[in-house]
This record gives structure tokens, sequence and C-alpha cells, in this order.
């Protein structure tokens, strides 16, 4: 069987009106594929098979953000750049947990994380004894804090509160505590505040009704979308492959980065 029937192309739905406007941005469209297969390649270095463990947690999450930049291109090329930007929004999520787990000394935030997801799962199944038995095993082998999962007085226990695994940074302040805007202020160097994440992502934050009606594909939008993924794939391989990444790296880099200072410049001219 070839690989053209398994994806079954002729099946596929898009937008041939948004599409054709990528005629004009072949060479983004083949840099930015090469710079996802570069990054998935330092990324698959990190594998682990222990994924109750800080390194299996963190590579999970990473190799979750490469499958995200896979189907944010694969929407782009196909011109769906709504869901493009959706997806966008799920990179950025997974990116900035990761930095928070990644980088962190003090809170063993992993293992909050990983308890905080198998509670949801386990929400969502039968229930049984045994799925009791090893969540609590779970929770006694990782030493998991009782003020996690007990309630507090007539409130939720932090296990069930949005982000509730991030219960114990201090650096995230009480308005925004449980949001994402907490999560993205928590990060240390952030290259971008919460107002890029919401540029990088405004189909999940809304559309306008112009958008909806124009469906609007200009050069702007379109660049907007190729240097979110690639700002996404580059904090991902500077931070967790830190060790791991070489020229080939570089080399993408700096042509994308040359591509979009080149555009936006004239695009900030015109506009003036």
């Amino acid at each position: 069987m070839s690989t053209n029937s398994i994806f079954m192309k002729g099946r596929l739905f898009g937008d041939s009106y948004r599409a054709v406007d990528l005629w004009e941005f072949r060479r983004e469209l083949t840099l930015t594929k090469r710079l996802i297969k570069i990054a998935e390649k330092y990324v698959a270095e990190k594998e682990t098979r222990s994924a109750d463990s800080f390194e299996g947690v963190c590579f999970y999450i990473a190799r979750s953000i490469i499958t995200y930049s896979k189907s944010a291109f694969d929407n782009l090329v196909l011109g769906h750049f709504d869901t493009t930007e959706m997806i966008i929004r799920a990179m950025v999520e997974n990116r900035v947990i990761l930095d928070l787990i990644f980088n962190d000394t003090e809170y063993s935030l992993w293992k909050y994380y990983l308890v905080y997801s198998h509670h949801k799962h386990f929400a969502q199944s039968d229930n049984s004894v045994t799925d009791h038995n090893r969540f609590a095993k779970l929770c006694t082998d990782l030493e998991i804090d009782s003020e996690f999962l007990e309630r507090r007085g007539n409130k939720k226990p932090y296990i069930e509160m949005p982000y509730g695994w991030t219960y114990k940074l201090e650096t995230i302040t009480p308005e925004n505590r449980f949001k994402f805007k907490g999560l993205c202020d928590a990060v240390e160097g952030q290259e971008q505040n919460y107002s890029d994440f919401q540029w990088m992502s405004r189909s999940v934050h809304g559309t306008s009704y112009f958008e909806k009606v124009t469906h609007y594909s200009g050069a702007e939008r379109i660049m907007s979308l190729f240097s979110s993924i690639y700002i996404n794939l580059y904090l991902l391989v500077v931070m967790y492959c830190d060790d791991l990444w070489g020229n080939d790296f570089d080399v993408i880099t700096e042509e994308l980065e040359s591509i979009f200072h080149h555009f936006f410049e004239v695009y900030d001219q015109i506009y003036e």
C-alpha cells in the first residue's frame, strides 16, 4: 500500500480559496516542514519508556507539541487557517506546561501534573475498585501532599480545579490562579506575554464577525501562522533539547527569522 493511499488525499476537504494564497509562501512551507522534522528528531532522542517519571512526563508533553505542529502545518496547507490557529493554541499551552515542569526545581510539579492527569482520566472511567487502588498507590508512591487531594471546606480540592497541579506556585497571583494566564505569568524569562499568546490563538479566544464573513487570509495572517508555529518549536528545542541541537537547526531558524523580520518590517512601513 502506497503512502498516498494511506493518507487518502483524494478524500480530504480543503479550503481552495485560502490554500491558493499559499502559492507565494512555498519557501516558508518548505522551511517550516524541515523545522518540524528537525525538532521531531531532537525530541525523539529524549524518548523514555518510563511514563510515570519526570523524564517521561517531559518527553510526552514535548512529543505532543511536535504532533500539534504537524497538525497545524497540515491544516495550514489545506487552507484551514482558523483550525491552524486553534491547534497553535494547544501547542502554546503544552509548551507553557512543559516550561513550568521542566524548569521546576522546587515543587515537583511533574508529580502533581501526573496525578492530576490520572485523576481526570479516572473520573471519566467506570470508577472500578481497581482504578481506585491504582490511583491511591500512585499518590502514595509519589508522596503527594494530602492538601492536593482533600476538599478545602466547601471548596473543591486542588486536584479538581483547572490547572490545579500548579497550586503550589507562589509566582501565580491569586486573581490568575487556575487560569491559563496564571501559567503564562509563572514562566520565568518568557519571551512573550499573555497578550502574545492570545494573538497566537485568536480563533480560540473568538474570531470577529468580519473574519467569519470575509474569510480573511491576507499575507499578514498567513505569515503570523508560520511565525507562531516557528516560535513554539524554537522555544521547545532551545529549552528541552538544549544539549542536542546542531547546525541544521541554526541554519533553518536563521533563514526563517530573516524572512519574518523582513516581512514584518516591510509590512509595518506600508501601514505606518
